[in-house]
């Protein structure tokens, strides 16, 4: 497959690199390497760009002196990736390195409390990372991102910031004016879990963000969007999930227009139409792409005022890509309704949709969801039951080719999918219940996507049998992560599961390291999945109460053969009595004194351990 070669993310070093090529003018002469300790140090350094510094450093740093003074003696930038890594590992190798090389870090991705806490402590070394391009930190605690956005902004490079907050955010205003301030960022992606309401910010006046691109995936209400947005003028996409409408006057904030924002995106809004038509006139001119969900507001499936908006106020759009749902309606209606998305003004600017209706029996309709159906580079696909086709004349499909994660809502419809999609990666399976005819899905599944091509692989089912898990896992080979949130288990006999040919096979092959168990899971079920998988580094579970000290301690056994390769737990509604249990095992002297603890803030019951 043809590669984009990656621009050098440090100009000192291609430099470097250059003057080396100019002092050296008879090196094309020279012969062609058959063995690797003559191949020469540039392309040594090419190689190390598609490393992470622990692979790099643990392949090469002890073959020979020329190795360790390439590392020691270099400016190359590395990067490094936290994501999945146990306590041993990350004190004895990644902590030396990280410690050592601050100056050299270019991008840096953690994904554990612990590891965030350690790396940026003490908090003024955060200042050594003059080189760092990338900050991606999920699972961080609301105190530690306020303070350390505060030295963040003295660094120099830093362009690109992901976080994601665990806890409850005291102050979310506080926390969007540090970002602000970073003096070079570029894009920005920000997720709070929770967070307390407040006031507005107040309009910016003159101190203004670099920022470009930005995601804020949590809630915000309109007029709090009006004054953020105030502080970042060089915006160019705006990404938001759970936008909320509130009332403005049409000559509030008037004079605020963002000229440089041409792709919006608003995933679940209960903006009324009224208030985006607002949005739009008076602060969105420049727009060239849209996406939008809406649920039960049939006055975003008014295509005559949809044309009218458009022609007047989006004249430059490009994509329009929507995603409504609406409750029950009458079919005639209906019908007109959809017809007049078949007006020339649609079909001219190939702007096409479907539909999937949605029921809770056979004559009785609960919804109806309309979505478009152009080919935008789209990652993601969902697979309803019936789509109503007979409504449309001009319908499309997407470029299947750009879709990674898919979506199948209705086991019964995968018969009737003739799409392929040759890229997926990801696949969510929902639906009430699997029957006895629909265990073997893994033939069907395999003729609209490549099974062992899988790396994310979920559960959403009220009622299964684990014997379609195992059945799936075993033709999907290369699954590192399994999501279960499934209510009710079909089974009689656990070791008779655990004694069947393929679940043992299954056991031996899958490569599953992270899994997350959402709704509550007993000790037995807890046993039968740990067994599954072996290989199993990250769990992540909401343990039924009665069984929670044995499940811990199966888990957390040094002597269990079992979960030699776990070293991580997310432990979900936990209660307070048990959390003081706990915090006696992890003493020092304790059973599992090995443990790192930490319970998050706000009294939800989370609690992280980690060894």
């Amino acid at each position: 497959m043809k590669q984009t070669k990656r621009q050098r993310q440090n100009s000192s070093y291609a430099d470097d690199k250059q003057k080396k090529l100019k002092d050296d003018p008879d090196k094309s002469s020279r012969k062609s390497c058959t063995r690797f300790e003559d191949i020469p140090n540039e392309i040594i350094y090419e190689i190390f760009e598609f490393l992470d510094v622990y692979h790099m450093y643990t392949a090469f740093f002890n073959l020979n002196i020329r190795f360790q003074n390439l590392f020691a003696n270099s400016n190359l930038p590395i990067k490094i990736n936290l994501s999945l890594t146990s306590r041993s590992t990350f004190e004895h190798q990644y902590k030396p390195i990280i410690m050592l090389n601050k100056h050299r870090i270019s991008s840096l991705r953690l994904s554990n409390l612990f590891t965030i806490d350690m790396i940026f402590s003490p908090i003024r070394n955060v200042s050594k990372l003059i080189h760092l391009q990338t900050l991606h930190m999920n699972n961080i605690q609301s105190k530690c991102i306020e303070k350390l956005l505060k030295y963040l902004a003295s660094l120099p490079c830093l362009s690109s910031l992901i976080i994601l907050v665990v806890d409850c955010v005291e102050n979310k205003n506080k926390l969007y004016r540090r970002i602000f301030r970073l003096p070079v960022l570029k894009y920005c992606k920000i997720t709070m879990t929770k967070f307390v309401e407040s006031e507005p910010l107040s309009i910016a006046i003159n101190k203004y963000s670099s920022i470009e691109h930005l995601v804020i995936n949590n809630g915000c209400y309109l007029h709090e969007l009006i004054s953020l947005l105030s502080y970042v003028p060089q915006l160019r996409r705006l990404s938001l999930r759970d936008l909320y409408g509130t009332f403005i006057k049409q000559t509030e904030l008037h004079s605020i227009v963002f000229n440089y924002l041409t792709h919006i995106s608003i995933n679940k809004t209960n903006m009324t139409f009224d208030e985006f038509e607002l949005l739009i006139r008076n602060h969105f001119p420049q727009i060239q792409s849209l996406y939008f969900s809406r649920n039960f507001d049939d006055e975003f499936l008014n295509a005559n005022r949809w044309q009218r908006l458009i022609s007047s106020y989006m004249s430059q759009l490009r994509i329009f890509d929507c995603h409504c749902t609406i409750s029950a309606f009458n079919e005639r209606n209906f019908q007109d309704l959809l017809n007049h998305f078949n007006s020339p003004f649609w079909i001219e600017r190939q702007w096409f949709f479907t539909h999937h209706i949605r029921s809770t029996s056979m004559d009785r309709c609960n919804g109806m969801t309309i979505f478009s159906t152009n080919p935008y580079r789209r990652k993601y696909y969902t697979i309803y039951g019936e789509n109503g086709d007979k409504y449309w004349s001009h319908d499309q499909k997407i470029n299947l080719n750009t879709v990674h994660f898919v979506r199948i809502e209705d086991i019964k419809a995968i018969n009737d999918c003739n799409n392929y999609f040759p890229n997926a990666t990801e696949l969510t399976l929902i639906c009430k219940s699997i029957n006895e005819n629909q265990i073997h899905l893994s033939p069907i599944l395999n003729s609209i996507l490549p099974l062992k091509q899988l790396t994310k692989l979920v559960f959403d089912i009220y009622h299964y049998r684990f014997a379609t898990i195992i059945e799936l896992l075993y033709f999907t080979s290369n699954i590192h992560t399994l999501i279960l949130n499934c209510t009710s288990l079909c089974e009689s006999s656990f070791i008779f599961i655990q004694q069947h040919k393929t679940f043992q096979l299954v056991s031996k092959t899958n490569k599953i390291t992270n899994l997350m168990i959402l709704t509550e899971c007993t000790f037995e079920v807890t046993k039968l999945l740990v067994n599954l998988c072996p290989q199993l580094q990250h769990l992540t579970i909401n343990i039924k109460k009665n069984d929670f000290a044995p499940t811990l301690r199966f888990l957390l056994s040094k002597d269990n053969h079992c979960i030699r390769h776990l070293f991580s737990l997310y432990l979900q509604h936990v209660p307070e009595d048990q959390i003081l249990i706990l915090n006696e095992l992890i003493k020092p002297d304790k059973l599992f004194g090995h443990c790192f603890m930490k319970v998050s803030e706000g009294f939800s019951g989370n609690v992280y351990l980690w060894w």
